[in-house]
């Protein structure tokens, strides 16, 4: 009788015999993954954050010593600035997000081809500017699109700030306390309105108006070519959202951050109920600023609070964290 013969070393038997003694890997809830993703999103966020400003440090102090050259570097953003051959003294309200001096009158501004930029000035007034957009400033409030596309928005009303004024081939757009994105696509200009209401002057002194929720395009001559109701987020918010500024948390409270968030993404925010709401007020959040894409930062900020939303279209509903449904084995 022969003896029985041990596996070769090669042999996958041994292996088998483990893995089916160990049984199947138990997967972690889709929660504590996404979890653990903006954990580490934030962490090298905040990293990245802190390399920036390192690198404006060091870049500020060169330009101190004279050794730099008088070159514009803006951290987080590609823009280059081509300076009007006729020296003037005289500038915009607007300045870069970020940037020590303002846009002066007859300066053109570039986007670069990977990420767009942000204009700021007082009254929180913002403007967007898109990739391979470009906008010149023809008077302190007076902004030419002469390319791509741009987003306006302030939280003040006209009596708060001095009106922006937008030129394009198209005509002159002028605003009442109003969230709204301007496209050049062609021969046509799109205007879409979050919030508010636009007026738009063609160059033969055509007048059309957008309220909020709509948005047409207009040919050449000033004439609707369409006019259709669009949601105040989603698809066609997609660029404006990526331009988002980053969201500061510390300190502040959850229902302050909610607020800005839903304010940011154009849609309405409600609770479940009066606990849930006063929850809100009650927790107070800490950490870096978060500059995660616009869907990911609710649940970034509500991870660990344990509330939830529930997003419908323009309306983000907060409730009550539902138990987890434990998988059957």
């Amino acid at each position: 009788m022969s003896e029985p013969q041990a596996p070769e070393a090669d042999s996958p038997e041994p292996l088998l015999r483990l893995l089916g003694a160990v049984g199947r890997r138990i997967e972690p809830p889709e929660e504590t993954r996404v979890a653990v993703y903006l954990a580490a999103r934030l962490a090298w966020d905040e990293t990245q954050r802190q390399r920036r400003q390192r690198r404006m440090k060091w870049i500020g102090l060169a330009a101190a010593a004279g050794v730099a050259a008088l070159t514009w570097s803006v951290a987080g953003y590609f823009a280059s600035w081509r300076e009007s051959s006729a020296p003037l003294a005289a500038e915009s309200t607007l300045r870069l997000a970020g940037g020590a001096r303002a846009l002066r009158i007859g300066e053109r501004l570039d986007a670069g081809a990977d990420r767009g930029l942000t204009l700021e000035a007082e009254g929180g007034i913002r403007v967007r500017l898109d990739r391979r957009s470009r906008v010149l400033a023809r008077a302190s409030d007076v902004l030419a699109l002469e390319s791509g596309r741009l987003y306006f928005e302030t939280a003040a009303t006209p009596r708060e700030h001095k009106a922006l004024t937008f030129e394009t081939p198209f005509g002159r757009v002028t605003h009442l306390g109003t969230r709204y994105a301007l496209a050049m696509q062609g021969d046509a200009l799109a205007v879409q309105v979050r919030d508010g209401r636009v007026r738009i002057t063609s160059p033969s002194g055509r007048i059309s108006e957008v309220e909020a929720g709509w948005r047409i395009v207009l040919d050449a001559a000033g004439q609707e070519r369409q006019r259709v109701a669009v949601a105040r987020s989603g698809e066609l918010w997609n660029w404006v959202d990526a331009l988002a500024p980053p969201l500061p948390v510390d300190g502040r409270t959850l229902f302050d951050v909610l607020e800005e968030i839903a304010w940011q993404s154009g849609r309405r925010l409600e609770y479940a109920n009066e606990d849930v709401r006063r929850d809100a007020r009650r927790i107070r959040l800490n950490g870096p600023f978060i500059e995660l894409p616009m869907g990911d930062r609710l649940f970034a900020v509500l991870v660990t609070t344990g509330l939830e939303a529930v997003e419908d279209g323009d309306r983000i509903m907060i409730r009550r964290r539902l138990p987890a449904r434990s998988t059957p084995s």
